[in-house]
Formats: C-alpha cells, structure tokens, sequence
C-alpha cells in the first residue's frame, strides 16, 4: 500500500549508476537468498522504474569459475524500484519534496508549519478544493531524526537498566529504530540510519550504534 501511495514522488530522488542501494524485502533468487538490506551497487539503468544491481560477496559456497579462470563472488540481478531504496548521501536530495500526506506515515512524524511547502497541486475535498502541501527532504529528515532522539532519550532514561544490551528497553529501541528505518525508505525511497552517530549514556554505561 505505501509503495503504491508514494510512486508518484520518486522522481526526484533519480537513480544514478553506481549508487548504493538496499534492499526492502527478501529477495530469493535460485537458492540464493538476499535479506532484507542487504547492500548492492547500480551497475545500469532501463530507466527510473528498474535497474540492475551488482550484490558483492553474497555467494553461500564461495565463488563462481568463470572461463579464463576468472573468480566471481557476486550476484547482478534486475529488480524494480520498489524493491530497494538508494543509500542517503549528505546534500544528494535537497531538492526533492515529500507531501505531507506521504510524510504522516513516517513514524515520529510531526507537522510543523514554518517548515511546510506548497506543491501547487490541488485536490477536491468536502469544502470545494485544496493545496497539497509537503516538506523538503532534508527538513523532513531532521523533524523526524529529532523526535525520535527525544523518544528514545526519554524511553531509555525511564527504563534504568543495569545492563543495556540485554534490556527490554534497549530491545525496543532497536525494534523501533529498525520499523523507523523500514518505513521511512519505503516512503521516500531512501535508506537513513537513525542514531548513527549517537552514544545514549545510562547509569554510566555508553549504547553505541
């Protein structure tokens, strides 16, 4: 369903050849199983709705013999754009916008007016008409990247735990961090670590991400 409502917006996060992508589902091809992210490269493009991606060293039994004696330890496989999202690089998505409609199923999402575009797009409603409205990407991501910072800053220091990694705080946290991720790249197509570069401290214990 999410797939379905956020097509329309994937044009301005255009796919380049040699972008770093990850998967959104499990990919089977053969008996040779792809997890969900799981991390290729662009090697060609057919255009802005299906690419061919090369996956490095994901061969279960070591390596393919080529002829010439050539090893090969990837997997180059065609696949629709609905099936991975491309890898966030700093500054690469400035311009692209997310309405606000797409932006409401991203978790920790909240509106905020001084932040809010028009898209000079109009649709019916009970009242006659309206604008459609959305955020940049960038400002979108950091609305997102803070509420979710201070959740889980709240969650965690509301949960004293004497040892973080096997807590059901911590626990929950990942899940959360992990469903936010999910679902933000199948809105907007690209893959954002949350809390990538962020230590929690607890009771003098450090959570690294």
């Amino acid at each position: 369903m999410l797939l379905q409502q956020t097509q329309g917006f994937r044009k301005q996060f255009e796919m380049r050849v040699d972008d770093e992508v990850l998967l959104l589902n499990d990919i089977q091809h053969g008996e040779i199983t792809l997890p969900r992210y799981t991390r290729g490269t662009i090697v060609s493009l057919y255009n802005q709705f299906k690419a061919m991606i090369w996956f490095d060293n994901v061969l279960e039994n070591g390596s393919v013999s080529l002829e010439g004696n050539q090893l090969l330890n990837g997997l180059a496989l065609e696949l629709d754009r609905e099936h991975f999202a491309i890898a966030y690089v700093p500054k690469a998505f400035v311009h692209a916008i997310i309405s606000e409609e797409k932006a409401k199923f991203i978790p920790y999402f909240s509106d905020d007016p001084n932040k809010k575009v028009e898209l000079n797009i109009r649709r019916l409603s009970k009242n006659g008409s309206e604008n459609l409205s959305g955020y940049y990407f960038e400002d979108l991501l950091q609305i997102i990247s803070f509420n979710f910072k201070q959740w889980a800053m709240h969650h965690l220091a509301d949960n004293r735990i004497s040892q973080p990694y096997h807590s059901n705080s911590v626990i929950q946290f990942l899940d959360n961090k992990q469903e936010l991720e999910w679902i933000f790249a199948t809105v907007t197509g690209v893959y954002y670590e949350f809390y990538q570069n962020y230590e929690l401290n607890i009771r003098g214990e450090t959570i690294n991400e």
